[in-house]
């Protein structure tokens, strides 16, 4: 027998001899009457087995040979805290599918359709199939390229989410970092609050196109703009995808203090220090919960949604939380002479208990925070133990987020909380590619393995992302699916069918420069975004590509070891991606990864040549037409980033693009003129300020 491939992995599979062909004469029938989750489920079926009759109300006595019919009951089998969503599919001379209630038979109809082989076979088998976590989902964070993305955009990501049977979209709709480009604080606001008509966080990107020019865009927020995360959430819910907000506070919070100063945390004379509440101040619970009650009112409650996160992550003082002076460290605790009377930790947990039982009185049943900041100041105990006094901790959910290898020891099962584990599946599409299969892998076992109830991992969304999200849904849906190496490679089959011996040699050279390592490390420092951070030691706006080139000047052999290294690699993985395509499932989920490639061999290719020039500045001619040829092939990468990525994903690509370009044009200028005779000091050519 063939091996039959399904993501994520079904709890149990039998398999029988022979096929079934499903034919132009077959229908798709379902017993209950019709729903929107249930029209989606045919439409699942549709999609892989052409455009077949559908009908609901309809008996299973009434199914004939090669019918396909799904019906509610008959799933003893079924005993997990995830039965709800679980299904019995049954392949023989027709198919059925039973599930306790319509999330099951959507997550059968979607099994379905990955099981659809050329011709309209099916293989014979039976699937009784439940998942372990009952929430397994991504939080999509409210920064560059989410903050483009429009009402199509979304539905397609939340089809690419049910596919996968991942059940959860947590939206960021508040948040705040530092200043970054052009002296402005980098916030964003992507949900209208009409009582509070100051809150917009309108953005100007401006970079260069190799098909358009120069480009200056202004924009608000198109979820903002458009008010969509209503259609959002009653859009995803008829997927069984659960759509809520996630609307930050005390930390990653400037827009809000800054603009309504009275709510600010205030400094030791009483000033309002534009990040972070004054948690003694009576009109900070007013205007938080007001933000709040909208949101729920306006968007939640009316599609069936009782989830909401609150944030309260990395609460501590940052450097560029002041446009003003983006080098003085700002804390977000406030200072007043009332907050100062308390000590922080009371007034913490204070606010968390009166935001958890004001969203709670407006029937929310679900609230998320994230555990970093409790752990940080040791207040995990007495945290379970105030929302215990409270009568609120079977309402709330601890995050536990880390993104990188070696994951927590524990997530403090004995605290008696509810936890969720979030671990990354890709944030910075406009920086590197990078792998965290190990981060999912590592955090979701270690989840499984001490009572964690759901998954919801961090990042963006490109669809170049697209193995880690499978890998996120192998783990959360089936705790004890296989080792890592397995999940590689039953991917590149699914992926790539009988190529995927080829695949597996170009995957394994972008995974020796994308994952977590020495190298990968290394070839971070190389591209532009480290740079936009304010770092009080070095002049701001920092020197770009001055600064990771002079980095690599303090160990020229060790470094060009690398970048040759680095470029062999990605060369490898472009030229193998590049012939693979034709033979993928997903196409354009391999031309993400080739253009990946090629973005990481671009740039290791420059920073060679520079170091190069360097040298031999004033010694070598040509230096500088050589330079021209690197332009143009950056151009070409850019061209190529315009091809395939996605169009919200553009501007803050090509943004980060255009400061290489930009840093290469400057260098070449002054190359040129030292071949006409304007010798200049070689710091003055490689370096800016």
């Amino acid at each position: 027998m063939d091996e039959v491939v399904v993501f994520p992995e079904p709890k149990d599979l039998k398999r029988y001899d022979g096929v079934l062909t499903v034919t132009g004469g077959s229908r798709i029938l379902f017993g209950p009457e019709e729903s929107p989750v249930l029209r989606h489920a045919a439409s699942e079926v549709r999609r892989a087995l052409g455009n077949l009759e559908v009908r609901f109300g309809v008996p299973e006595g009434e199914a004939g040979p090669g019918d396909v019919w799904l019906g509610l009951g008959g799933c003893r089998e079924l005993s997990g805290r995830g039965k709800a969503e679980g299904y019995v599919l049954d392949v023989r001379d027709r198919i059925t599918v039973r599930a306790p209630e319509e999330a099951g038979l959507f997550y059968g109809a979607v099994t379905l359709a990955q099981l659809v082989r050329p011709g309209g076979t099916v293989p014979g088998l039976r699937i009784v199939d439940e998942p372990d976590f009952v929430r397994r989902g991504i939080f999509v964070e409210n920064k560059w390229g989410m903050d483009l993305m429009s009402l199509e955009n979304w539905k397609d990501v939340i089809d690419v989410l049910s596919r996968l049977k991942l059940n959860t979209l947590d939206i960021g709709v508040y948040g705040c970092w530092c200043v970054q480009y052009e002296g402005q604080v980098t916030e964003f606001l992507t949900v209208p609050l009409p009582n509070y008509p100051l809150l917009r966080t309108e953005k100007t990107i401006r970079y260069y196109s190799p098909s358009s020019g120069w480009k200056h865009l202004t924009y608000l927020p198109v979820l903002f703009e458009e008010d969509l995360l209503g259609d959002i959430v009653k859009y995803g819910r008829e997927r069984n995808v659960l759509v809520y907000p996630h609307f930050n506070s005390l930390g990653h919070n400037t827009l809000i203090p800054r603009l309504y100063p009275e709510v600010s945390a205030k400094d030791e004379e009483g000033e309002p220090t534009g990040y972070g509440y004054c948690l003694s101040e009576p009109g900070t619970y007013k205007m938080v919960f007001s933000m709040y009650g909208h949101i729920i009112k306006s968007y939640l409650l009316p599609n069936g949604v009782r989830h909401f996160h609150i944030g309260m992550d990395e609460v501590y003082p940052v450097v560029g939380a002041d446009p003003r002076d983006p080098k003085r460290r700002v804390d977000p605790w406030c200072r007043c002479d009332r907050c100062r009377g308390r000590s922080r930790d009371e007034l913490f947990l204070d606010y968390v208990v009166k935001l958890c039982s004001y969203l709670v009185e407006q029937g929310i049943e679900h609230i998320s925070m994230w555990h970093d900041q409790f752990a940080r100041q040791g207040l995990l105990e007495a945290l379970s133990e105030r929302l215990e006094e409270a009568g609120l901790r079977d309402k709330v959910v601890l995050h536990w987020w880390h993104y990188g290898l070696a994951p927590p020891e524990s997530i403090r099962p004995e605290l008696g909380m509810r936890a969720w584990m979030t671990p990354m599946h890709g944030y910075f599409f406009w920086w590197v590619y990078g792998s965290y299969l190990r981060n999912i892998h590592d955090m979701l076992k270690l989840g499984a393995s001490q009572g964690a109830e759901g998954a919801e991992s961090y990042g963006a969304y490109d669809p170049a992302f697209h193995r880690e999200l499978c890998c996120l849904a192998e783990y959360s849906w089936r705790n004890d699916a296989g080792d890592l190496e397995g999940f590689r490679r039953k991917y590149l089959r699914y992926m790539f069918g009988e190529a995927s011996r080829e695949a597996e040699e170009a995957m394994g050279h972008l995974e020796a420069v994308a994952e977590h390592g020495e190298l990968h490390s290394f070839l971070r420092l190389l591209f532009p975004y480290p740079y936009t951070y304010v770092n009080p030691k070095k002049p701001y706006p920092r020197d770009y590509p001055g600064e990771p080139l002079r980095n690599l000047l303090s160990d020229v052999e060790g470094s060009e070891g690398k970048l040759r290294t680095i470029i062999g690699h990605a060369r490898a993985a472009e030229e193998g991606f590049s012939s693979l395509k034709g033979r993928a499932r997903f196409p354009e989920v391999v031309d993400g990864w080739e253009v990946e490639a090629l973005r990481i061999r671009t740039f290791a290719e420059e920073f060679l040549f520079l170091l190069r020039a360097f040298r031999e500045y004033g010694r070598a001619e040509g230096l500088g037409e050589e330079l021209e040829g690197l332009l143009e092939a950056h151009d070409h990468l850019m061209a190529e980033v315009e091809r395939v990525k996605k169009p919200y994903l553009l501007p803050q690509t090509l943004r980060e693009l255009t400061t290489m370009r930009r840093g290469l044009a400057r260098i070449r200028r002054k190359l040129l003129s030292a071949a006409e005779g304007e010798v200049l000091p070689a710091e003055e050519v490689f370096f800016d300020g």
